[in-house]
């Protein structure tokens, strides 16, 4: 039986429905995105390491969410981060509710899956964000903290580690849990089409 990560149903920005399932086989990095804020260059790191380990089987999948501080405010299918207005190819899905009752099946899925994140041994972004005015309380056990945060997801689904949102892609502590991932074997993905034809695999490049 497949993970339930594939069977959750998203929207593309085009309000396309699909699900996740077309990128099983590939180590995934799915990541609440809005308009720019407190981190520090997010989309350009998000593309670098995208195009860095595509070739491998590997995406970064960006979600859009309003749930901090309202940075993402563009209606459906007219996103504030959209990938043209930063020069990004790796898929961005339209908004979804990451936090509350209103929680997405897909991002309860993973904060149940990784209650706790990974952080910066040094990490000041909560009490940035409390003093700041930005967050009036703490996160419930759990709960996303902020814009940016990271799951990281196996070849098979599962959901094997998540990083604050401060924990840059640059790190070591995050590109050493990617080449984990990576280095796991990969299994042919194939169909076959008319005639008995092996069509090549679609990953990263279907419609989801």
């Amino acid at each position: 039986m497949g993970s339930p990560l594939y069977g959750f149903p998203v929207r593309r920005l085009s309000g396309a429905k699909c699900k996740l399932d077309a990128y099983a086989g590939a180590v995934l990095l799915i990541v609440n995105v809005a308009s720019p804020d407190i981190s520090t260059r997010p989309y350009v790191d998000l593309e670098l390491l995208h195009r860095t380990y595509s070739e491998r089987e590997f995406a970064v999948l960006g979600f859009r969410s309003d749930d901090f501080d309202r940075q993402d405010t563009g209606p459906s299918g007219t996103a504030v981060c959209s990938p043209a207005n930063y020069d990004v190819q790796f898929p961005i899905f339209d908004k979804i509710v990451t936090k509350g009752p209103n929680q997405h099946p897909l991002y309860r899925y993973l904060t149940a899956m990784q209650p706790v994140a990974v952080s910066r041994p040094d990490s000041q972004l909560l009490e940035h964000l409390l003093k700041s005015g930005l967050l009036s309380q703490a996160p419930a056990p759990g709960e996303l903290l902020w814009n940016f945060e990271k799951f990281l997801i196996s070849r098979s689904g599962k959901v094997m580690a998540r990083f604050a949102p401060d924990v840059t892609v640059d790190q070591n502590v995050l590109l050493q849990a990617i080449e984990r991932e990576l280095k796991s074997p990969r299994k042919p993905r194939r169909r076959t089409g008319p005639m008995g034809r092996i069509w090549p695999s679609p990953l990263l490049a279907s419609g989801c």
